[in-house]
């Protein structure tokens, strides 16, 4: 297993129930820190649309935390 070096860029997977809410997740969790969001699909049904976002992460601790911020943020669904 390859060790991760620290600080480095991170993408999260992000699946929501629109791209409205990876938006207002990302502006609630990153503030005024630096961010990049991609969509990439849409369900058949669109129900769901999955977001890459990436940004960069100081510690394994500062990329969790992220994480489990994001996972709080209404609309998002599931982190892959």
């Amino acid at each position: 297993m390859q060790e991760i070096e620290y600080p480095c860029e991170w993408s999260y997977r992000l699946i929501c129930t629109d791209e409205n809410s990876a938006n207002l997740a990302a502006d609630r969790v990153f503030g005024s820190r630096d961010y990049a969001l991609n969509k990439r699909n849409e369900s058949a049904k669109g129900s769901f649309v999955s977001i890459d976002l990436s940004c960069s992460v100081n510690t394994e601790e500062d990329r969790k935390n992220l994480n489990d911020l994001l996972l709080q943020q209404t609309g998002v669904k599931m982190i892959l």
